[in-house]
Protein backbone atom coordinates (compact mmCIF):
# COMPACT_ATOMS: atom_id res chain seq x y z
CA UNK A 1 0.00 0.00 0.00
CA UNK A 2 2.61 2.57 1.02
CA UNK A 3 4.79 1.63 -1.92
CA UNK A 4 2.05 2.39 -4.42
CA UNK A 5 1.46 5.76 -2.72
CA UNK A 6 5.15 6.56 -3.02
CA UNK A 7 5.20 5.70 -6.71
CA UNK A 8 2.11 7.86 -7.32
CA UNK A 9 3.47 10.77 -5.25
CA UNK A 10 6.81 10.64 -7.07
CA UNK A 11 5.05 10.53 -10.44
CA UNK A 12 2.92 13.56 -9.52
CA UNK A 13 6.03 15.50 -8.47
CA UNK A 14 8.00 14.52 -11.58
CA UNK A 15 5.12 15.62 -13.82
CA UNK A 16 4.43 18.91 -12.05
CA UNK A 17 0.86 18.08 -11.03
CA UNK A 18 -0.92 20.46 -8.69
CA UNK A 19 -2.91 17.80 -6.81
CA UNK A 20 -3.04 14.05 -6.60
CA UNK A 21 -6.03 11.92 -5.66
CA UNK A 22 -5.32 8.49 -4.27
CA UNK A 23 -8.12 5.93 -4.32
CA UNK A 24 -7.30 2.44 -3.09
CA UNK A 25 -7.93 -0.17 -5.72
CA UNK A 26 -9.90 -2.54 -3.50
CA UNK A 27 -13.30 -1.33 -4.76
CA UNK A 28 -14.43 -0.28 -1.28
CA UNK A 29 -14.49 3.44 -1.96
CA UNK A 30 -15.82 5.55 -4.78
CA UNK A 31 -14.26 8.54 -6.49
CA UNK A 32 -17.80 9.96 -6.66
CA UNK A 33 -17.55 10.95 -2.97
CA UNK A 34 -14.90 13.60 -3.65
CA UNK A 35 -16.35 14.93 -6.94
CA UNK A 36 -18.81 17.43 -5.35
CA UNK A 37 -15.92 19.02 -3.40
CA UNK A 38 -13.85 19.31 -6.56
CA UNK A 39 -16.76 20.79 -8.51
CA UNK A 40 -17.46 23.42 -5.86
CA UNK A 41 -13.67 23.92 -5.49
CA UNK A 42 -13.77 23.56 -1.68
CA UNK A 43 -11.26 20.66 -1.79
CA UNK A 44 -8.67 23.05 -3.20
CA UNK A 45 -8.70 25.13 0.00
CA UNK A 46 -6.57 22.49 1.75
CA UNK A 47 -3.14 20.93 1.53
CA UNK A 48 -4.82 17.59 2.11
CA UNK A 49 -8.47 16.67 1.79
CA UNK A 50 -8.91 13.34 3.57
CA UNK A 51 -11.77 10.90 3.22
CA UNK A 52 -13.22 9.71 6.52
CA UNK A 53 -15.32 6.64 7.12
CA UNK A 54 -16.22 7.60 10.67
CA UNK A 55 -17.80 11.04 10.72
CA UNK A 56 -21.22 12.55 10.29
CA UNK A 57 -22.43 11.96 6.75
CA UNK A 58 -20.24 8.90 6.16
CA UNK A 59 -21.75 5.56 5.24
CA UNK A 60 -20.17 2.18 5.99
CA UNK A 61 -22.33 -0.57 4.46
CA UNK A 62 -21.13 -4.02 5.45
CA UNK A 63 -19.00 -2.83 8.36
CA UNK A 64 -19.25 -4.94 11.47
CA UNK A 65 -20.51 -2.93 14.45
CA UNK A 66 -17.47 -3.99 16.50
CA UNK A 67 -15.17 -2.54 13.83
CA UNK A 68 -17.14 0.71 13.76
CA UNK A 69 -17.05 1.07 17.55
CA UNK A 70 -13.35 0.19 17.60
CA UNK A 71 -12.55 2.80 14.97
CA UNK A 72 -14.50 5.48 16.82
CA UNK A 73 -12.68 4.55 20.04
CA UNK A 74 -9.23 4.66 18.45
CA UNK A 75 -10.01 7.95 16.65
CA UNK A 76 -11.28 9.50 19.92
CA UNK A 77 -8.25 8.28 21.88
CA UNK A 78 -5.83 9.62 19.27
CA UNK A 79 -7.75 12.92 18.97
CA UNK A 80 -7.26 13.48 22.69
CA UNK A 81 -3.53 12.75 22.57
CA UNK A 82 -2.89 14.78 19.42
CA UNK A 83 -5.30 17.60 20.34
CA UNK A 84 -6.78 17.34 16.84
CA UNK A 85 -10.21 16.15 15.79
CA UNK A 86 -9.26 12.97 13.95
CA UNK A 87 -12.09 11.36 11.98
CA UNK A 88 -10.16 8.52 10.34
CA UNK A 89 -6.61 7.24 10.72
CA UNK A 90 -6.46 6.40 7.07
CA UNK A 91 -9.13 5.81 4.50
CA UNK A 92 -8.42 5.00 0.91
CA UNK A 93 -9.57 8.25 -0.72
CA UNK A 94 -7.46 11.35 -0.27
CA UNK A 95 -6.53 14.44 -2.27
CA UNK A 96 -3.16 16.03 -1.58
CA UNK A 97 -1.52 19.18 -2.88
CA UNK A 98 1.65 18.06 -4.66
CA UNK A 99 3.58 21.08 -3.38
CA UNK A 100 3.65 19.62 0.13
CA UNK A 101 5.00 16.32 -1.23
CA UNK A 102 8.05 17.80 -2.94
CA UNK A 103 10.43 17.26 -0.01
CA UNK A 104 9.49 13.54 -0.18
CA UNK A 105 8.90 13.32 3.57
CA UNK A 106 6.99 10.09 2.94
CA UNK A 107 9.93 7.94 1.81
CA UNK A 108 10.81 6.57 5.29
CA UNK A 109 7.20 5.55 5.97
CA UNK A 110 6.37 1.86 6.06
CA UNK A 111 4.91 0.29 2.93
CA UNK A 112 2.02 -1.35 4.75
CA UNK A 113 -1.38 -0.37 6.17
CA UNK A 114 0.26 2.15 8.50
CA UNK A 115 1.34 4.40 5.61
CA UNK A 116 -1.74 6.60 5.93
CA UNK A 117 -1.18 6.86 9.69
CA UNK A 118 2.35 8.15 9.09
CA UNK A 119 0.94 10.52 6.47
CA UNK A 120 -1.61 11.91 8.92
CA UNK A 121 1.02 12.30 11.65
CA UNK A 122 3.22 14.21 9.19
CA UNK A 123 0.35 16.49 8.16
CA UNK A 124 -0.21 17.34 11.82
CA UNK A 125 3.50 17.73 12.61
CA UNK A 126 4.09 19.99 9.60
CA UNK A 127 1.03 22.07 10.54
CA UNK A 128 -0.53 21.60 7.13
CA UNK A 129 -4.05 22.71 6.41
CA UNK A 130 -6.14 19.54 6.11
CA UNK A 131 -9.79 18.62 6.43
CA UNK A 132 -11.76 15.38 6.60
CA UNK A 133 -14.78 14.80 4.38
CA UNK A 134 -17.41 12.05 4.70
CA UNK A 135 -17.43 9.17 2.30
CA UNK A 136 -19.06 5.83 1.66
CA UNK A 137 -16.88 2.81 2.29
CA UNK A 138 -18.05 -0.71 1.60
CA UNK A 139 -16.66 -3.57 3.61
CA UNK A 140 -18.00 -6.70 1.96
CA UNK A 141 -15.05 -8.99 2.58
CA UNK A 142 -14.66 -8.91 6.37
CA UNK A 143 -13.43 -12.22 7.67
CA UNK A 144 -12.21 -11.46 11.17
CA UNK A 145 -11.90 -8.60 13.61
CA UNK A 146 -8.62 -10.00 14.99
CA UNK A 147 -6.52 -7.97 12.57
CA UNK A 148 -8.51 -4.85 13.40
CA UNK A 149 -7.66 -5.12 17.10
CA UNK A 150 -4.00 -5.80 16.34
CA UNK A 151 -3.93 -2.84 13.94
CA UNK A 152 -5.66 -0.59 16.50
CA UNK A 153 -3.08 -1.45 19.16
CA UNK A 154 -0.27 -0.83 16.67
CA UNK A 155 -1.71 2.60 15.78
CA UNK A 156 -2.03 3.51 19.46
CA UNK A 157 1.64 2.55 19.99
CA UNK A 158 2.58 4.69 16.98
CA UNK A 159 0.64 7.57 18.53
CA UNK A 160 2.64 7.32 21.76
CA UNK A 161 5.86 7.30 19.71
CA UNK A 162 4.62 10.36 17.83
CA UNK A 163 3.69 12.24 21.01
CA UNK A 164 7.06 11.56 22.64
CA UNK A 165 9.31 11.98 19.58
CA UNK A 166 7.46 12.89 16.39
CA UNK A 167 10.59 13.66 14.39
CA UNK A 168 12.11 10.26 15.16
CA UNK A 169 8.93 8.39 14.21
CA UNK A 170 8.54 10.33 10.95
CA UNK A 171 12.15 10.06 9.82
CA UNK A 172 13.34 6.60 10.88
CA UNK A 173 13.86 4.47 7.83
CA UNK A 174 11.15 1.80 7.77
CA UNK A 175 10.81 0.95 4.11
CA UNK A 176 12.41 -0.19 0.91
CA UNK A 177 12.12 2.58 -1.67
CA UNK A 178 13.47 1.26 -4.93
CA UNK A 179 10.19 1.17 -6.80
CA UNK A 180 9.87 1.17 -10.54
CA UNK A 181 6.85 1.63 -12.74
CA UNK A 182 5.89 1.47 -16.39
CA UNK A 183 3.31 3.69 -18.01
CA UNK A 184 0.96 1.43 -19.91
CA UNK A 185 -1.40 4.09 -21.16
CA UNK A 186 -1.18 7.85 -21.48
CA UNK A 187 -4.08 10.03 -22.54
Amino acid sequence: MGGSHKVAFNYAIENNYDYIIVLHGDDQGSIKDIVPYIKDKSAFNYDAFLGARFMKGSKTPGYDKIRIIGNYAVNTFISIFLRKNIKDMGSGLNMIKVEILKNKFYLPFRNDLTFNVYLLFYLIHAKTNFLFFPLTWREDDQISNAKVFKQGIHIIKMTFKYVFNAKKLLTEENAINNFEYNIIYKN
